[in-house]
Protein backbone atom coordinates (compact mmCIF):
# COMPACT_ATOMS: atom_id res chain seq x y z
CA UNK A 1 0.00 0.00 0.00
CA UNK A 2 2.87 2.19 0.70
CA UNK A 3 4.12 3.46 -2.73
CA UNK A 4 7.10 5.40 -1.44
CA UNK A 5 8.85 4.95 2.01
CA UNK A 6 9.92 8.04 3.79
CA UNK A 7 10.31 9.20 7.35
CA UNK A 8 7.50 11.29 8.46
CA UNK A 9 9.91 14.31 9.55
CA UNK A 10 9.27 18.06 8.28
CA UNK A 11 11.29 18.21 5.18
CA UNK A 12 9.32 15.24 3.58
CA UNK A 13 5.77 16.30 4.36
CA UNK A 14 7.36 19.98 3.37
CA UNK A 15 8.01 18.44 0.00
CA UNK A 16 4.61 16.60 -0.13
CA UNK A 17 2.97 19.93 0.44
CA UNK A 18 4.27 21.53 -2.26
CA UNK A 19 3.97 18.57 -4.74
CA UNK A 20 0.50 17.43 -4.76
CA UNK A 21 0.47 13.49 -5.14
CA UNK A 22 -2.65 12.48 -5.40
CA UNK A 23 -2.34 9.08 -6.47
CA UNK A 24 0.57 7.53 -4.25
CA UNK A 25 0.29 7.58 -0.55
CA UNK A 26 3.69 8.07 1.57
CA UNK A 27 4.13 6.11 4.18
CA UNK A 28 6.81 4.69 7.12
CA UNK A 29 6.17 1.59 8.63
CA UNK A 30 6.96 1.24 12.31
CA UNK A 31 6.87 -1.63 14.86
CA UNK A 32 3.39 -1.52 16.09
CA UNK A 33 1.89 1.13 13.13
CA UNK A 34 2.40 2.04 10.01
CA UNK A 35 2.18 6.05 9.34
CA UNK A 36 0.66 6.84 5.98
CA UNK A 37 0.21 10.25 4.40
CA UNK A 38 -1.40 11.62 1.20
CA UNK A 39 -1.03 15.38 -0.18
CA UNK A 40 -4.20 16.76 -0.81
CA UNK A 41 -4.72 19.38 -3.00
CA UNK A 42 -7.16 22.01 -1.32
CA UNK A 43 -5.20 21.42 1.90
CA UNK A 44 -1.45 21.44 0.48
CA UNK A 45 0.59 21.24 3.81
CA UNK A 46 -2.58 20.83 6.18
CA UNK A 47 -3.01 16.89 5.03
CA UNK A 48 -3.71 14.65 8.23
CA UNK A 49 -0.96 11.22 8.98
CA UNK A 50 -3.13 7.98 9.51
CA UNK A 51 -1.44 6.35 11.93
CA UNK A 52 -2.44 2.29 11.47
CA UNK A 53 -2.76 0.67 14.55
CA UNK A 54 -1.94 -3.10 14.94
CA UNK A 55 -2.04 -5.78 17.31
CA UNK A 56 0.18 -8.72 18.27
CA UNK A 57 -1.61 -10.78 15.49
CA UNK A 58 -0.96 -7.88 13.41
CA UNK A 59 -4.48 -7.37 12.98
CA UNK A 60 -5.86 -3.60 12.03
CA UNK A 61 -7.36 -2.51 15.90
CA UNK A 62 -7.62 0.93 14.70
CA UNK A 63 -6.80 4.40 12.73
CA UNK A 64 -5.97 7.30 14.10
CA UNK A 65 -5.15 10.99 12.65
CA UNK A 66 -2.54 13.74 13.38
CA UNK A 67 -1.30 17.06 12.22
CA UNK A 68 1.55 16.33 9.94
CA UNK A 69 5.25 17.87 11.05
CA UNK A 70 5.03 20.28 8.57
CA UNK A 71 1.38 21.88 9.24
CA UNK A 72 2.61 21.92 13.14
CA UNK A 73 5.54 24.10 11.95
CA UNK A 74 3.20 26.35 9.79
CA UNK A 75 0.78 26.77 12.64
CA UNK A 76 3.44 28.25 14.87
CA UNK A 77 5.14 30.15 12.46
CA UNK A 78 1.77 32.32 12.10
CA UNK A 79 0.95 32.70 15.36
CA UNK A 80 3.87 34.27 15.47
CA UNK A 81 3.50 36.15 12.40
CA UNK A 82 0.09 37.75 13.77
CA UNK A 83 1.87 38.49 17.33
CA UNK A 84 4.55 40.45 15.65
CA UNK A 85 1.53 42.00 13.36
CA UNK A 86 -0.10 43.16 16.67
CA UNK A 87 2.84 44.48 18.50
CA UNK A 88 4.29 46.51 15.41
CA UNK A 89 0.41 48.06 15.40
CA UNK A 90 0.43 48.74 18.89
CA UNK A 91 3.98 50.75 19.02
CA UNK A 92 2.84 52.72 15.87
CA UNK A 93 -0.56 53.61 16.12
CA UNK A 94 -2.62 55.28 18.85
CA UNK A 95 -5.11 53.57 21.04
CA UNK A 96 -8.53 54.02 18.81
CA UNK A 97 -6.48 52.67 16.10
CA UNK A 98 -5.12 49.87 17.96
CA UNK A 99 -8.76 48.93 19.40
CA UNK A 100 -10.38 48.98 15.91
CA UNK A 101 -7.50 47.19 14.17
CA UNK A 102 -7.26 44.52 17.60
CA UNK A 103 -10.99 43.89 16.36
CA UNK A 104 -11.02 43.69 12.69
CA UNK A 105 -8.28 41.15 12.82
CA UNK A 106 -9.70 38.92 15.48
CA UNK A 107 -13.01 38.91 13.92
CA UNK A 108 -11.29 38.36 10.47
CA UNK A 109 -8.91 36.00 11.65
CA UNK A 110 -11.63 33.88 13.88
CA UNK A 111 -13.37 33.16 10.73
CA UNK A 112 -10.48 32.50 8.45
CA UNK A 113 -9.68 29.68 11.22
CA UNK A 114 -13.28 28.75 11.19
CA UNK A 115 -13.58 28.13 7.47
CA UNK A 116 -10.22 26.48 7.04
CA UNK A 117 -11.02 24.01 10.41
CA UNK A 118 -14.40 23.09 8.26
CA UNK A 119 -12.48 22.66 4.96
CA UNK A 120 -9.78 20.59 6.95
CA UNK A 121 -12.65 18.22 8.69
CA UNK A 122 -14.01 17.69 5.35
CA UNK A 123 -11.12 16.45 3.43
CA UNK A 124 -9.83 14.70 6.23
CA UNK A 125 -12.97 12.89 6.42
CA UNK A 126 -12.93 12.42 2.21
CA UNK A 127 -8.96 10.96 2.60
CA UNK A 128 -10.17 8.64 5.74
CA UNK A 129 -13.05 7.01 3.61
CA UNK A 130 -10.49 6.64 0.66
CA UNK A 131 -8.01 5.06 2.72
CA UNK A 132 -11.12 2.33 4.27
CA UNK A 133 -11.78 1.43 0.55
CA UNK A 134 -8.16 0.88 -0.53
CA UNK A 135 -7.55 -1.47 2.93
CA UNK A 136 -10.85 -3.27 2.20
CA UNK A 137 -10.05 -3.79 -1.66
CA UNK A 138 -6.99 -5.62 -0.16
CA UNK A 139 -8.37 -7.14 2.06
CA UNK A 140 -10.47 -8.56 -0.01
CA UNK A 141 -7.74 -9.37 -2.65
CA UNK A 142 -5.52 -11.13 -0.24
CA UNK A 143 -9.02 -13.36 1.17
CA UNK A 144 -9.65 -14.29 -2.43
CA UNK A 145 -6.58 -15.13 -3.03
CA UNK A 146 -6.10 -17.35 -0.11
CA UNK A 147 -8.97 -19.19 -0.91
CA UNK A 148 -7.24 -19.48 -4.66
CA UNK A 149 -4.02 -21.30 -2.98
CA UNK A 150 -6.30 -23.19 -0.25
CA UNK A 151 -8.69 -24.60 -3.50
CA UNK A 152 -5.65 -25.24 -5.64
CA UNK A 153 -3.98 -27.37 -3.09
CA UNK A 154 -6.93 -29.43 -2.44
CA UNK A 155 -7.46 -30.17 -6.34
Amino acid sequence: MILQSKKSNLKNHRKDAFFTNRTKYSGEVRSTEILLWRSSHFLRGAYPIFHLKFDENDKLIGIETSKNPFDKFLSKIMIGFFCVLALGLILTSNFRQILFGIIAFSVITFLMHLILSKARKFETKVLTEELREVIENIESKNKAKSKGTLHKNYT
